[in-house]
This record gives structure tokens, sequence and C-alpha cells, in this order.
């Protein structure tokens, strides 16, 4: 799944030119999988401009495909990205649905613990809190079993916010911790920032705000050389109003 989302990306200025020269003809008789192609990158294009409906639109022309051609793995894909778009809208029980339905085309072991892991971050925003951790569990057991940093890593720092909201410090601290870890070593920079900032805010909420400052630093590092602009701005506001 990973090498397939790098290359779409890497297709995305390739299809820009698509969409100008392409005339409806043509489109129709490009292959379903070239098709799936421009559809998703399209969804990616709308949904980092903040065009949310426009982006669901170009998603379910590429769901409708995937079901088409039977393709399992670029199911499992696109529903994540419509759940996401779903979460990004505020609607959770639309996004929990989605990502329900990726569960179940899912056929890849890692985009299971990650789908697990998705719907423990929606349950927890719900204010689930049990439900959450059940799933995030699930997930955590997955990554470890197939030997996979990212996914386990992932999880636990799920985990660690979800015990951190329901106010159990000494687990919360544990998961992020061991979560921080694993992301480390899958050189997953931008969940090594959330991990780096829920650390902050668990610290800060102790009034630790020494630790507190030096985990929001690092958290601030990273999304400003990842080119997260408005989360960095956050944090150094954060920072800013920190007395040590």
């Amino acid at each position: 799944m990973q090498k397939m989302l790098k290359k779409y990306l890497f297709l995305i200025l390739f299809f820009v030119f698509i969409k100008v020269s392409f005339s409806l003809a043509q489109f129709d008789a490009c292959p379903p999988s070239r098709q799936l192609l421009i559809f998703v990158t399209y969804g990616e294009i709308y949904q980092r401009k903040g065009k949310l409906e426009k982006a669901l639109e170009y998603y379910n022309e590429a769901l409708f495909l995937t079901k088409e051609f039977g393709d399992r793995r670029w199911e499992t894909f696109v529903l994540m990205k419509v759940a996401k778009i779903y979460e990004e809208k505020g609607n959770l029980d639309e996004a929990l649905r989605y990502f329900k339905e990726a569960l179940k085309a899912c056929v890849e072991k890692k985009d299971e613990a990650l789908i697990y892991c998705e719907i423990g971050k929606i349950n927890m925003k719900k204010g689930n809190y049990l439900d959450a951790i059940e799933s995030l569990e699930i997930g955590t057991k997955i990554g470890k079993e197939i030997k996979d940093s990212q996914s386990t890593g992932i999880c636990m720092i799920r985990l660690g916010e979800t015990y951190g909201k329901m106010e159990n410090i000494q687990k919360a601290e544990e998961f992020l911790k061991e979560g921080l870890k694993k992301v480390l070593e899958a050189g997953d920079e931008i969940n090594e920032a959330l991990a780096y900032e829920d650390l902050g805010f668990l610290y800060f909420s102790l009034k630790n705000f020494k630790l507190a400052k030096q985990y929001f630093v690092k958290a601030y590092q990273i999304y400003k050389s990842l080119g997260f602009k408005s989360r960095a701005k956050e944090i150094l506001s954060i920072l800013k109003n920190i007395e040590e």
C-alpha cells in the first residue's frame, strides 16, 4: 500500500497535464487501472485544496472502478481516503462506517493494523474510550505479529492519547514513549512529531513545563521541516506561552 501511494503521488503532475489534454473519448479509452489512478489523484488534489465535496466525487468514481474490476487493495485504499474526508468534515459516524468497510475489503496485514488504529482514533474522538482501546490493542497486536514498527508505533501512540483522555497518566506516558520508539525505528517523522506533541501536552497537564517545552520544541522542529506550517505555527504559539 505504501508503494502504491508513492506511485500515484509521483504521477500527480502528469495527470494534471492529462486533465487539460485528454478528451472525454480519450479518457474512456484508457484502461480501468489508468482511470482509477486519475480519479484518485484528483481526489487527493482537491482534498489538499480543502474542496472536500469535489474530492469525494472523484474518490467515489474511483471506488466504483475498484469494485468493477475487483481490486481489493485499491478498494481498501480508496475507502480509507473517503473515511478521512468524512473525518475531516466532522462526520465521525460516516468516517467510522467507511473505515469498517475498508477493514472488510482489506487483504494486507499492515493495512489491517492501520485501519484498526483509525477506528480506534474515531472512537476516541467520539468519547467511546473502551471501544477505542479495544481496536487499538488489536492493531498493536497485529503490528507486533508482522514485526512492523510503524503500525505498532502508531497504534501505541493512539493508545497513549486515549489513556490521556481517560486521565490515566501512567499508561498514557507508557504507551506514548513506547510508540515513539517504534515510529523512530520506522523513520516515520510525522508520527514522531505527533508523539512529541502528545508528550508535550501530557507534561503540560502535569505542570512539568520544562519537560513539556522540550517535547514541544522537538515537535515544532519536525513539523516545520516537513512543511506543516499551520501545525508548526500552533506549536510555536504554545511554546511562547509556556513559563518554566
